[in-house]
Parts: C-alpha cells; sequence; structure tokens
C-alpha cells in the first residue's frame, strides 16, 4: 500500500523554483557551450577533445578561441550547477529562519565543494 505523498510547505517554494532554475539554466548554459566547442573543433578541422584542458591553460586557451577550452569551460560549468543550486537551496532555508536544513544544505555544500576540489587537484 502506498502512502500519499505530503506538500512541501508553500515556505519553501520559492526555494524549490530558485534551484530548479539555477539547475536548468546551468545545465542549458554548459550545453549550449558544449556544442560551441564542439562545432568550433569541427570547423577548425580539429579532433573533437576527449581530454579536458589544464585549469592553469583554460583562460589562455580560451583567448585563443581554443574548441577543447570552451569544452573543458562547459565541463566546469556542469560541475559547478549542483554546487551553485546548493547554495541557492542553503541560503534559502537560512532566509526562511531553518537553521536546521541551511545547516544540512551548507554540509552537503562543503561535501560537494570538497570533492570538487579533490577532484582537480587531483587532475
Amino acid at each position: 500500500m502506498s502512502t500519499p505523498s505530503t506538500p512541501l510547505p508553500e515556505s519553501t517554494a520559492p526555494i524549490n523554483a530558485r534551484a530548479a532554475s539555477v539547475l536548468k539554466w546551468g545545465f542549458r548554459i554548459s550545453a549550449v557551450m558544449l556544442a560551441i566547442g564542439i562545432i568550433d573543433s569541427l570547423i577548425r578541422g580539429n579532433d573533437i577533445p576527449t581530454n579536458a584542458t589544464r585549469l592553469a591553460d583554460l583562460v589562455p586557451r580560451l583567448l585563443d578561441g581554443d574548441g577543447g577550452a570552451i569544452v573543458t569551460l562547459s565541463i566546469v560549468s556542469m560541475i559547478a550547477t549542483p554546487v551553485v543550486a546548493t547554495l541557492v537551496v542553503a541560503l534559502g532555508f537560512l532566509d526562511l529562519g531553518d537553521r536546521r536544513y541551511a545547516r544540512l544544505s551548507f554540509a552537503v555544500l562543503t561535501v560537494l565543494i570538497v570533492s570538487v576540489i579533490a577532484a582537480f587537484v587531483r587532475q
């Protein structure tokens, strides 16, 4: 027997909407950058990038219009999107005065940030 789902309190609806918007637009922006990077590589006759550009080389290669660097930037954007969404949720709970869920959200945010840093340091 299934139990009916409990509706979310109306007070969290703006938090949900903002987080969903961050995720939706973050994905869209990342997808467009990925497409631009792949198309740029194909137009220039370069191989489609299979390895990410080193972060230290990213800005100079972006300034050169390198398709591989654009693909790397899209991947970085995809990684950053859930981190930003989690920050939006944590700040939303703070605005509501719900310190318990704000602390939990900041704990999740900390785990995400540490994971991202560990991944980039390992690169």
